[in-house]
């Protein structure tokens, strides 16, 4: 069993730390994990949703299952780097899954996707799904953002992480998400002008 606590992030971090409003983001998350779990998206089993109200602030907790061999992406390919191929395509196919049922994510990157060796295979669950939502069909602009948003923290974390994907395993990624070779060529140009100009965008907001 895994139980996480909801703590605010940006601004708010430090005044209001895990205290929230509201009960419901908890259960709504929950609930996004039960849904994708009955599309056959693989997910980290939800077990429960718990909130406890102090005298004006809610506390929450997600409890998932443990998977005890599971590594978050980056860790994984330090780990394996003799799984990094695979790695990149039961990444990608978990992904095509999830935006197949719908998924959208405001934060998506490779630290919500563990991987773990099953036998001469590798596995890859999405985790930590919090102000996700299911709304399907999901629009190309929409995959596009997520799929941005998960290079856009390669990049800004690339310091700091353990290992990083190289082109030709994020081709790999591409393949995964069911594209053949002249999308992946295509999506490869799109996907680098749209985070090209996302990680502008970000640098002139900071200059502000």
């Amino acid at each position: 069993l895994v139980v996480r606590p909801y703590r605010r992030g940006g601004a708010l971090g430090s005044l209001l730390n895990d205290r929230y409003s509201q009960p419901h983001r908890a259960k709504q998350e929950l609930e996004v994990l039960h849904k994708l779990q009955q599309e056959g998206v693989p997910v980290v089993a939800p077990l429960a949703a718990l909130a406890k109200k102090g005298r004006a602030f809610w506390r929450l907790r997600l409890c998932t299952e443990w998977l005890s061999d599971a590594l978050t992406v980056p860790a994984f390919l330090a780990e394996y780097p003799n799984r990094r191929r695979q790695t990149a395509e039961a990444v990608g196919l978990v992904v095509r899954l999830a935006f197949r049922a719908g998924l959208r994510h405001p934060d998506m990157h490779l630290d919500n996707v563990l991987v773990r060796p099953s036998g001469d295979r590798v596995r890859a669950v999405l985790v930590d799904l919090d102000r996700a939502r299911i709304d399907a069909p999901l629009t190309d602009r929409a995959r596009d953002d997520m799929l941005v948003r998960m290079q856009r923290h390669l990049v800004r974390h690339r310091r700091s992480l353990p290992a990083l994907p190289t082109r030709a395993e994020t081709m790999r990624f591409l393949r995964g998400l069911g594209l053949d070779r002249q999308q992946r060529a295509a999506a490869w140009r799109v996907l680098a002008g749209k985070l090209k100009r996302s990680l502008a965008r970000r640098n002139w907001l900071r200059s502000r």
